[in-house]
């Protein structure tokens, strides 16, 4: 990874193109609530196992798809309604089709929604075995690093897996409930790349990626989920949708450092 670039210059950069688009880069990383969730964990906030729930269940929502009709139904409730207030004990008596099919009708599914609902009540189950031997959820999540954790409940060989959970969506589960880590989905990976902020002289994996943005985060004096937040709603579609995969606009973009902008 290069240290030719200023990351406390990338982010002024970033905002100064986000507002030209007539979006509010902060308040639509409010509507995404994990900085929040940060800041309410660093001021002592214990996430019950409710929350926790929660935090797996909109992490696999989020799986290959856009992230605005979920928050639009979080926003009005029906999310938690198909989830029963994510109270565990009704949600493992609930068919998985049923789920399936309510979540269809408001557009909230995606192509593994099948898959992740008919194991949910087995993730459940998971879920309260881990909190009995950790003592709880909140102090499973921060016996260690960020990296090892979402290792922990990603790999298939280990005892704290959960189905349907890969290191990507581990690490947006965590987010979900305090956690500063960057999410290393495509986006984030991509605009690490030789094909935009070259960091990388190729697509960066998982665990590259990751490692990137805590250094990023460092020096610009942030938290790692604020920088995720503002890589991924500028690349997002439906928000920023900048520096996207096909299209990128790169003709009004302020970031200097990108190779694309120095080939214009």
């Amino acid at each position: 990874m290069s240290n030719k670039n200023n990351a406390k210059v990338l982010i002024e950069q970033i905002r100064e193109t986000y507002e030209l688009t007539g979006r509010n880069l902060e308040c639509d990383i409010c509507e995404l609530a994990q900085v929040a969730a940060f800041e309410k964990r660093n001021s002592g906030k214990e996430f019950t196992f409710s929350e926790h729930l929660q935090g797996v269940i909109l992490a696999q929502l989020s799986n290959q798809r856009v992230w605005r009709g979920i928050s639009r139904n979080l926003n009005n409730g029906n999310i938690q309604k198909i989830f029963c207030n994510f109270d565990s004990k009704k949600l493992k008596q609930k068919e998985s089709q049923s789920i399936v099919n309510e979540l269809k009708k408001i557009q909230c599914g995606n192509r593994r929604i099948n898959q992740q609902m008919k194991v949910l009540s087995e993730n459940i189950v998971k879920l309260e075995s881990i909190a009995t031997q950790s003592g709880s959820l909140d102090k499973f999540v921060s016996h260690s690093n960020p990296s090892d954790v979402a290792q922990c409940i990603s790999v298939a060989r280990s005892n704290f897996k959960l189905k349907e959970m890969g290191f990507t969506l581990a690490t947006e589960y965590l987010k979900n409930v305090g956690i500063s880590v960057a999410k290393p989905d495509t986006h984030i990976r991509r605009i690490l790349s030789n094909e935009r902020l070259n960091y990388f002289d190729r697509i960066p994996d998982e665990q590259q990626a990751v490692d990137a943005m805590k250094k990023l985060a460092k020096e610009a004096d942030i938290s790692e989920v604020y920088l995720d937040n503002v890589l991924w709603l500028f690349c997002a579609k439906d928000y920023g949708n900048i520096c996207s995969a096909k299209q990128p606009k790169c003709d009004g973009c302020a970031i200097k450092m990108c190779v694309k902008n120095s080939k214009i």
